[in-house]
Formats: structure tokens, C-alpha cells, sequence
């Protein structure tokens, strides 16, 4: 066959055209090959939802790789990819297998749009991921990487989100994933695979509806989250300042409420990512179990109700366990244990509240009633109203939720707010009524003042008048002569001023506890019989009279002259002023056998006291007040002081049955029967009370031999006053200063030391001191005269062992009198004796030597004691009491502790080496602090300075 050229060339025109076609064809063919392996979804009405967001995840025609792309491009990326049914994590594992990374893409086309739009790209799923759209990186929530360390979950509270813009026809999704932080131990999050990786596209009016809700959960969360803090820290601080343990437990009630409320919203605020999952759930069962529990302590607390408190404690730990548990392996069971718990809580809180209206706790209960059903109403309205029918609404929400958080909360610190409120109402008529108090005072004040003023004014013009008088009357004559008329006024009113000034005294001494008695033996008849002599002239002035019946003759009253005479005088002075004139004043004196009283009455003929005022009078500064009657003088603090005093002495002064006209006094001391005494002979004069009762025993006696006296006293001047004062009494020899003084006792025998404190080498309570060491001059009796009136160092001396401490300016007769009783209470001529059983007839040898006697025998015996000490001489404890009382002039305790310590001291002098603790087994006593504490009260020092 022949070729020409126009033939070759058409050959191969023809074979070029075949060629191109078929080349063509085989592109096309490919073309429709690739169209097939990368599908494209072209109906995304489908994934559509009803807030019209694409739900991407939940497209069928994703294909998965684990490898990178090696470039992105507008269109399939991926090589290798392998086709999944939707980003479940169970199609994603079967093609990445135990990786936790990879990519996937998705080819959708869009139809009917008015050019490109735009959407929101988001993520609600737990793993971190990046979305290409076209080509281009539009979108990334965490950060999805191949290893675990540069891993960040997504956000928990989904609100990343960015703009996309979405084209007419095919548009290409490509995303990067991982998962490795998911906390798969957590059942929610293994049994919730779809739930992994959830990218889509929201339009523009979608998202904003869901924006609206994560705003309302930011601003709601601050409410909540405010309101119970500052509950918190309310209780906290009442916790802290109360005993009541109900505010600690409603603090715990907000505190665990405020936990919950950050826990479940707080990634509002904060950028917390789903790592922080386990804590939301795990918390917000157990926060509420310990809500319920610390609400239901609360109710109990506060109504004091009977809890069973180990079984809620048992019910509390059981449930928090299963509610861990089934987070970690089953979280079904928790929905259903947690609204099945509410509902028991509350219903045990509303029988609760029942037993407290039971219990007479008014409106309180109906607080905290209405607090329990508001977090009823809460729930009921989240979940029947909001979740089913209102999903997007405002009202709706911040209703349900606060009332859960809040209604409970509220309520009770609303009941504490009423408890103040009630406090303050209190407190302010507290306040009122102290102020009303203090105003009285100060009324009483003035009113005291007044009074003080007055009947101050009163004395003091008297005697001004009578010395101005008698300065007048002495004119131009040597001296000031006073008539006796006069004198007997300026003595009356001299005695008056200070009576006055010492009742004042004694009510300031009475008020700080520091009023003590110095009781003695005296003769009850006579103390009554010496105030109505005292006071006879001024009761004259009213031409009244006073009739004293005895019932009590020859009875002995052990209790403090002076006090007893005071609280007679008052009384005896107040129906004095209160009586009319010309009227009798009726003192009777009786035993009550019953009670073993003695009972002394001043009855007057005045208008008496009314029933209502029986114990008004007896307060201070209080008058009774007669405004027809004329005024009378007065403090108002005769009565309370007499009261003080009476009391004092076991005693009572009060207001008897007023049988007849007028008021009746009547005070009461104790009686004590074997304190009668009778004469040796019969003498028609008054009773007298042996030397021992109350030393009044003829003056003879006194001077039948002359006392040696010794005298110190550094000043001068009071020196020679004393030595004259004391002249007649004996011999007396003056020191100028405690060594003088002890340098003289060491080589003389004197019967009595007078001397003063404040002297210059040695003072007088050194001499003393130095005097109850030495055995040789502890039995001298001493008798202190000072300036200084300081309670303690009175009390203090009175231990180490003088027998009067007198206070200068005193009385000449007085010191006198004073010392020549002591005398003869140290020489003991009895003119009187006692009535005595027969087991107590005085023995030949004197008791106390006998005792000392054996107690110095049985010296570290520590069983020493006054019962022991009768029971080894054969005698019943009251004789043994009253002997050697007698006898000694101290309880047998007292003359037990005297001997033991004098031991002491001589045993201290012989051997300074000796331990405190051995020198206190020694003299029998059991604790060594014992000893040295009645060591120092005897002698002023410790064992080791002696």
C-alpha cells in the first residue's frame, strides 16, 4: 500500500483526535472515580436542629486519617483517609486504633443562598479541636496535639466560637482532633462516645440565643454566689462569738451551697475546660448530700429537737459513697438517689418544723417552712417548667435557680435577723431601764449629799455657836470657860459628827466586803441598857421615854459590841424621830427556842411602816416620806448599814408582825444556850459577865500589883503623852526604836509592849516579829498605836500575834481600859464561874500545858486534830472546844498550828540547814505549800529567811 504525504498526514490527524478523546474520556472517567470516594452531603436539612445550626458531627460521609495533610487546600485534603459513620468515638477507633489523634473532613454543599453567609463555628464536644473551612483555619477550641503534654481540652462552657463565611454550593470542612486528657474514668464520659468531638455551624440569631443564656448563667452565678458569701461569712462569725452550734452548721449550709454554685457555674467566669468534668459532677452530689444533712442539723439546733444524729451520720457517709461510686462506674444511679434524698430530706425537715410549731416556737417556723418550699418550688419549676417548656427563658431561669440556692439560705438568716431584732429590743429596754437605774442613782447621790450636808450643818453650827459663845463669855479672862449645860452639847455633837462620819465608813467598807468583826463575849443587857443611856438625853428632847423588858437576863452574846451597838442606836434613833412626842419607846428582848435565836424589838407609837415598804426602807438613801409630817433628819443609810452588820453576824434585821400601833423592829442573832452565866452570890445590882467574858472586873484587881510596861515610841512629844497616859498603870520604860526596845526585852522581864509602827533602825512590826521568834519573849503581850490604817498590815500583824492594834488620834480612857483588861485577862481572877457539866470541872494542871504536851510528844504524827487531840484526852469535841478556847484563848486548830509552828521555829534556829520539805514531815504536817503558807502568816517570813 501505497503512503503519500496528504495520506500519512491525515493518519495522524486522526490518531491525535483518538488519542485526545480518549484522553478526555479517561478524565472524565477519573473525575467520576473521585467524585465517588469523596461524597458530598447536599442535604444539610437533615443535621439541621432547631435553633438552625448544621450538626456537622452528625454527618455520615466524614472520612478519618491519622496522618496530616500535606498541604490544606480549598477542597479534599486528606490522603489515606478511610470513611466513618458520623465523629462517634467507636467509628473514630476503627480507623485511628489506640491513637488519640487524627484528622477528618467533611464536603457538604449549601444551596438557595443569597451569596456567601455568615455562621458561628462552634464546638460542644469534650476533646480539643481546629475546623478549616475552604481552605482556610476558621475555628479552634483547645489545643489539639499528638502528644498529651501539649494538649488543652476544649472549653467547658462552650462558648468559643468564631465567624465563618459559607458559599453557594460545595463548601469543604477539614478538622484536627485529639483526646488524650478526656477523663475516661469517669463514667459520664465513657458512656457518652458521641459526645467526643460535636463541631458545628450556628447561624448568626442561634448563637445569640445561646450567648443570652451563657450571660444569664455569668449573672446569675454572681448573684448566687455573693448572696452566699456574704451568709458565710455571717455565720462563720456568729459561729465563732456563739456557743450554739446552729450557726455552724448554717454556715456549712451556705458554704457547701456556694461551693456547689461555683462548681456548676462557674465556668462562666472561669476558663475552665473539660478537664475540670470530674469535679463538676462528682461535686455536685456530694455538695448537696452535705447541704441536706447540715440543713436538717440546723433546724435541729435551733428548735432543740431530738436528732437521730448517728443515724443521719451513717445515712450521710453511705450516701456520699454510693454517689462516688456511681460517678466513677454507673452515674444513673446518682440522678436517681439525689431527687429520691431531696425529697426524703425535706419531707423530714417539713416533720421537723411540725414538731417545732408543736413547740411553741411561733412565726420562727413559718420562716424556715417557707425557705424549705422555695427550694421546692425551685426544683419543681427547673425541671417540669424550664427544661420542658421555657428552655429559653429568662424569668423562668433566674426564678428556679434562686429559689434552689437561695430560699433555704435566706431563711435561715431571716430567723436570725429576728432573734436580734429581738436582742436589740431587749437590749434597748435594757438600756432604758439601766438608764432609768443610773438616773436614780444619781438622784440618790444628790440626794445623799443633800442629806450629808445637812445633817453635818446641823453639829458643826452648834459647836461653832457654843465656842463662839464661850470665846465671848471668856473675854479678857485666861482660858475659855464652858458651862456645863454647854459642854454636855459640844460632847453630844462631837459623838454625833462622828457617828456620822463612821456609819459612812462602814457602809463604803460594807460595800467592798471588807467590814470584818472582832467579836468578843458580852453581856446582852448591857449592851442594850448602855446605848438607851447613851442616847437618853436626845430621846428626852421629845419628852419620850424608853422601857426595856428583858427576857434574857444572865444570857452572853458572842458578837462584835461596837456593830451591835450601832445597829440598836439606829434603830433606837429612828423610832426616836418618827414617834411623836410624849410617846414611850418599847424594847423587849426574848428567846426563841425554836429557831435558838435571841430576838430584840424596838416598838414605837409612830404610823408604822406599810406592808408594801417592809423592805423599801431598808435601801439606801430611801426616806418614807409623811408630807403632812414635818421633816426629819437623817442619810437614809442607818437601816441598810444596820442590816449589813446584822446579817454579819448571822443575823437578820427586818420588820416584824405589827400587832399594835406603831413599827416594830425586831433583830435576831444567834443563841447559844451554854452562854448563860449566873452569880456565885445574889446581888441586888446588875448582872455582871465574868473577867473572861467581857473583863469587867473590880478595879482593885487591877492595880493589886504594878505592871511593868515598855513603851516605843520615836517621836518625842507622843512618847512623853503615852509614858504619862500609862504612869499610873506601873512602871513604864520608853525605846525610841525597835532595837532599843529588843536590846531591853533581852535583859528585862515587862508584862506589855506598847509601841508604835513607822520608826526609824527598826520598825515596830520587825520588833514584833523578831518578838513571836524568840520563845522567850512570844508570850509577851503587845499592843500596837499608829497613824497608819492600812487593813492588811492590821491583819498581818493580828496573825503574828499582838492582841490590839489602835488606830492615833484614839482615846486616852480607852488605851487605858483597854490595857488594864488585857492585864486582867493574863492574871484571871474569876469572880463568876460558868455552869459546867461535871465531866469539865477545871483539872488541878492546866489543859493547854497538858496538850502542848502531848502534841510536842507526838509531834510528826500527822493525824494531830482537834477531834483526835479530845477523843485522846477523853472528852466530847464541844468541851474540848470551850476549855481550851478558855484556857489558851484559841480553837484547838489554832492552838495545834501555834504549837507545831513554835517547834518549827526553834527547830529552824538550831539547824538552818534544814529542808522546808523535812521540817514539815516533822511537825506532822502532810503538804509542804500547807506549812510554809502558815509559816509565813505566823511569823512574817519563810522558813529560810528565819
Amino acid at each position: 500500500m501505497k503512503f503519500d504525504k496528504n495520506s500519512l498526514l491525515s493518519l495522524l490527524k486522526y490518531m491525535i483526535l483518538s488519542v485526545s478523546g480518549f484522553g478526555s474520556l479517561a478524565v472524565l472517567f477519573l473525575a467520576y472515580l473521585n467524585s465517588y470516594a469523596q461524597p458530598v452531603v447536599t442535604d444539610t436539612a437533615g443535621l439541621t436542629n432547631r435553633n438552625d445550626s448544621i450538626l456537622l458531627y452528625n454527618a455520615a460521609s466524614w472520612n478519618v486519617s491519622t496522618l496530616a495533610p500535606d498541604e490544606i487546600t480549598d477542597g479534599f485534603s486528606l490522603r489515606e483517609s478511610h470513611f466513618v459513620n458520623t465523629l462517634h468515638l467507636d467509628s473514630l477507633r476503627t480507623v485511628l486504633g489506640e491513637s488519640r489523634y487524627g484528622w477528618a473532613e467533611l464536603a457538604f454543599e449549601m444551596s438557595d443562598l443569597s451569596g456567601d453567609t455568615i455562621m458561628i463555628a462552634r464546638n460542644i464536644g469534650f476533646g480539643a479541636i481546629r475546623i478549616w473551612l475552604n481552605g482556610e483555619l476558621v475555628f479552634e477550641d483547645g489545643n489539639s496535639a499528638q502528644n498529651k503534654s501539649a494538649e488543652r481540652l476544649s472549653r467547658l462552657n462552650m462558648m468559643e466560637n468564631a465567624p465563618v463565611r459559607v458559599r453557594n454550593g460545595v463548601n469543604y470542612v477539614l478538622i484536627e482532633f485529639s483526646y488524650h486528657r478526656v477523663p475516661e474514668w469517669l463514667h459520664r464520659m465513657r458512656a457518652n462516645p458521641q459526645q467526643y468531638f460535636r463541631p458545628l455551624l450556628s447561624t448568626q440569631s442561634g448563637f445569640v440565643t445561646h450567648t443570652q443564656i451563657q450571660k444569664n448563667r455569668t449573672l446569675l452565678f454572681g448573684a448566687v454566689s455573693f448572696v452566699l458569701f456574704i451568709l458565710a461569712l455571717a455565720h462563720l462569725y456568729l459561729s465563732l462569738k456563739s456557743v450554739n452550734r446552729y450557726h455552724l452548721y448554717a454556715f456549712r449550709t451556705n458554704l457547701f451551697l456556694l461551693l456547689h454554685t461555683l462548681t456548676q457555674m462557674g465556668d462562666t467566669i472561669f476558663a475552665w475546660s473539660f478537664s475540670m468534668y470530674p469535679l463538676v459532677f462528682i461535686s455536685h452530689a456530694l455538695l448537696f448530700l452535705l447541704v441536706f444533712y447540715n440543713m436538717l442539723q440546723v433546724i435541729g439546733c435551733y428548735y432543740s429537737l431530738p436528732l437521730p444524729k448517728t443515724f443521719l451520720r451513717i445515712t450521710l457517709w453511705v450516701s456520699l459513697l454510693i454517689a462516688v461510686y456511681s460517678e466513677l462506674f454507673n452515674y444513673q444511679i446518682v440522678n436517681l438517689i439525689l431527687p429520691l434524698l431531696a425529697v426524703i430530706t425535706i419531707v423530714y425537715a417539713l416533720y421537723l418544723l411540725r414538731m417545732a410549731i408543736h413547740g411553741n416556737h411561733g412565726h420562727r417556723v413559718s420562716i424556715l417552712f417557707a425557705g424549705f418550699m422555695a427550694m421546692l418550688a425551685g426544683a419543681l419549676l427547673y425541671v417540669m417548667v424550664y427544661v420542658l417548656f421555657f428552655q429559653y427563658s429568662t424569668v423562668v431561669f433566674f426564678a428556679a435557680v434562686l429559689l434552689v440556692y437561695v430560699g433555704v439560705p435566706v431563711s435561715f438568716t431571716a430567723t436570725i435577723a429576728l432573734d436580734f431584732v429581738d436582742i436589740y429590743e431587749k437590749m434597748e429596754q435594757k438600756v432604758i431601764e439601766r438608764t432609768k437605774e443610773l438616773q436614780e442613782k444619781e438622784a440618790f447621790k444628790t440626794r445623799f449629799f443633800l442629806n450629808v450636808s445637812h445633817e453635818l450643818r446641823t453639829p458643826t453650827t452648834i459647836l461653832e455657836g457654843l465656842l463662839q459663845k464661850a470665846k465671848q463669855q471668856s473675854s479678857g479672862k485666861p482660858g475659855i470657860l464652858i458651862g456645863e449645860e454647854d459642854a454636855s452639847l459640844v460632847i453630844r455633837n462631837a459623838k454625833r459628827l462622828s457617828v456620822l462620819v463612821q456609819q459612812i465608813l462602814d457602809l463604803s467598807r460594807s460595800d467592798k466586803g471588807e467590814l470584818t468583826l472582832q467579836k468578843k463575849n458580852f453581856k446582852l443587857d448591857e449592851i442594850i441598857r448602855s446605848v438607851v443611856e447613851l442616847h437618853r438625853s436626845f430621846i428626852a428632847l421629845k419628852q419620850q421615854t424608853v422601857s426595856f423588858h428583858s427576857h434574857t437576863q444572865g444570857t452572853i452574846v458572842n458578837v462584835d459590841g461596837e456593830k451591835i451597838s450601832t445597829i440598836i442606836s439606829n434603830v433606837l434613833l429612828n423610832a426616836s424621830k418618827y414617834g411623836p412626842e410624849n410617846s414611850n419607846i418599847r424594847i423587849e428582848t426574848n428567846i426563841n427556842h425554836r429557831d435558838d435565836v435571841i430576838e430584840v424589838d424596838i416598838i414605837d407609837e409612830g404610823d408604822g411602816v406599810s406592808e408594801q415598804d417592809y423592805e423599801i426602807i431598808f435601801e439606801r438613801f430611801h426616806r418614807i416620806k409623811h408630807p403632812d409630817k414635818p421633816y426629819v433628819e437623817g442619810l437614809g443609810i442607818g437601816l441598810e448599814l444596820s442590816r449589813s452588820l446584822a446579817r454579819l453576824h448571822n443575823g437578820e434585821l427586818a420588820i416584824a408582825d405589827q400587832r399594835e400601833k406603831g413599827a416594830r423592829f425586831r433583830l435576831t442573832m444567834p443563841f447559844n444556850a451554854e452562854m448563860v452565866i449566873h452569880s456565885i452570890r445574889d446581888t441586888a445590882g446588875p448582872q455582871a459577865v465574868p473577867d473572861h467574858l467581857n473583863g469587867n472586873e473590880p478595879a482593885s484587881a487591877a492595880h493589886s500589883s504594878k505592871l511593868r510596861l515598855l513603851l516605843v515610841e520615836d517621836n518625842p512629844d507622843m512618847n512623853a503623852y503615852v509614858k504619862g497616859l500609862l504612869g499610873p498603870l506601873g512602871t513604864v520604860h520608853s525605846c525610841k526604836n525597835g532595837v532599843q526596845a529588843l536590846a531591853y526585852l533581852q535583859k528585862n522581864t515587862v508584862d506589855l509592849v506598847v509601841t508604835d509602827l513607822m520608826m526609824p533602825e527598826m520598825t515596830g512590826g520587825e520588833l514584833i516579829r523578831h518578838m513571836a521568834a524568840d520563845p522567850a519573849l512570844a508570850t509577851i503581850p503587845v499592843v500596837v498605836l499608829s497613824a497608819k490604817n492600812d487593813g492588811d498590815e492590821r491583819l498581818q500583824l493580828l496573825r503574828v500575834g499582838i492582841v490590839d492594834y489602835i488606830t492615833k488620834p484614839f482615846d486616852a480612857s480607852e488605851l487605858i481600859l483597854k490595857i488594864e483588861n488585857l492585864m486582867r485577862f493574863y492574871n484571871r481572877r474569876q469572880t463568876y464561874i460558868v455552869d459546867v457539866p461535871a465531866d469539865e470541872v477545871p483539872e488541878e494542871t492546866s489543859l493547854s500545858e497538858s496538850v502542848k504536851n502531848y502534841i510536842l510528844e507526838n509531834i510528826d504524827d500527822n493525824r494531830l486534830s482537834a477531834p483526835f487531840l479530845a477523843d485522846a484526852f477523853a472528852m466530847s469535841e464541844r468541851s474540848f472546844y470551850r476549855k481550851i478556847e478558855k484556857d489558851s484563848g484559841m480553837t484547838p486548830a489554832a492552838f495545834l498550828r501555834e504549837v507545831r509552828l513554835q517547834y518549827a521555829a526553834r527547830l529552824v534556829e538550831t539547824s538552818s540547814d534544814i529542808r522546808i520539805s523535812e521540817l514539815a514531815y516533822k511537825i506532822g504536817y502532810k503538804s509542804v505549800d500547807t506549812f510554809r503558807k502558815n509559816y509565813i502568816d505566823r511569823f512574817g517570813i519563810s522558813p529560810k529567811q528565819h
